[in-house]
């Protein structure tokens, strides 16, 4: 007997798609309501992170943006909960319909495969699997840390100094939305080049209630031999291998997200 699913055209799917379609909704913005949040800038080189900018884009500067959060009340989870560790470099898009300024995530590592299978498949986020620890904190430090196969591979440290201001944090509101640039790519079946590759614009924004300002640090660890973390080994070593020539700009807040996902749309 021969198989009788087809796609329908005003649905979307994910995998596996035989099961179920969701009708297309084009006002969709998912918010998580309960989000704490670090970020860090670490100063290190624009020749050594063009290499991994697709050409698309124009690098803004020579900084790479670690950003820690921990979300909860995700409402697409049922108000659950996952957290996120990134590091991301501030590009400019340029077109003829567009010119446009945000973040081109470098890596995304999530623990949670459903955030992971959406962001990634549908809007380009370079999202991977790893484990995230909850922030943790003794006094004023606060820290977290990623691993894979009990194998740690990046580190998280901020020192609270002070907390802003009411008008500080009015100021940052200000910035709350950010352009997101992700790269699709799906390879041929038989994995020789690309059978899809898109530039798409996934808008965000992140709503601070509180925010203390301080000093902060990320420290990656190379894991060896490769084979400790079978995948994941090239992505830590590179970013391991980039100059690193301090940190500034460090602050960490706790906010409400909102993810503009309706709003995304393919740049090229």
């Amino acid at each position: 007997m021969r198989g009788n699913f087809t796609l329908k055209s005003d649905a979307t799917y994910r995998m596996p798609v035989h099961f179920i379609g969701y009708p297309f909704d084009n006002s969709n913005r998912v918010v998580y309501s309960d989000v704490m949040a670090m970020s860090v800038m670490q100063r290190s080189s624009g020749e050594a992170l063009a290499q991994y900018v697709p050409s698309d884009f124009e690098l803004l500067d020579e900084n790479i943006h670690w950003t820690y959060m921990n979300c909860r009340g995700v409402d697409f989870l049922s108000h659950g909960e996952y957290r996120i560790f990134m590091a991301g470099v501030q590009v400019r898009f340029k077109s003829e319909n567009d010119d446009l300024v945000g973040e081109y995530p470098l890596v995304i590592w999530e623990d949670n495969a459903h955030p992971i299978l959406g962001g990634r498949e549908e809007d380009g986020m370079p999202k991977v699997f790893a484990s995230i620890t909850p922030d943790r904190h003794f006094n004023e430090h606060w820290f977290a840390a990623c691993s894979l196969y009990d194998e740690t591979m990046a580190r998280y440290d901020f020192h609270d100094e002070r907390e802003a201001s009411p008008d500080e944090v009015a100021e940052m509101e200000k910035a709350a939305c950010l352009n997101c640039f992700g790269m699709r790519y799906f390879p041929n079946a038989d994995r020789a080049g690309a059978a899809y590759s898109d530039i798409v614009l996934y808008p965000q924004e992140m709503h601070p209630k509180r925010v203390w300002f301080g000093s902060g640090s990320v420290t990656t660890v190379p894991v060896e031999p490769w084979y400790r973390i079978p995948n994941m080994a090239g992505i830590v070593g590179a970013l391991s291998a980039l100059p690193c020539h301090g940190f500034f700009g460090a602050f960490r807040s706790e906010c409400w997200v909102r993810l503009c996902v309706a709003d995304s749309r393919k740049l090229r």
